[in-house]
């Protein structure tokens, strides 16, 4: 887990990794949470998922 900041908001990175039933890595996450430091204090979660080559294969903004 890494926190940044940034001028208007603050957001935390965690990394994740997907392995199938045999405990194989499949693929690799980043997903990111943001929230404003100012109202109305917005917030959001964006991932992106990676195959193991590093291509992006996701990218998603919840």
């Amino acid at each position: 887990m890494e926190n940044k900041n940034k001028k208007s908001e603050d957001y935390d990175l965690f990394y994740y990794n997907e392995l199938d039933e045999s405990k194989k890595l499949v693929s690799k996450y980043i997903v990111k949470y943001f929230i404003s430091k100012y109202p109305p204090f917005s917030q959001y979660i964006e991932y992106q998922k990676y195959d193991l080559d590093g291509k992006l294969l996701e990218e998603k903004r919840i």
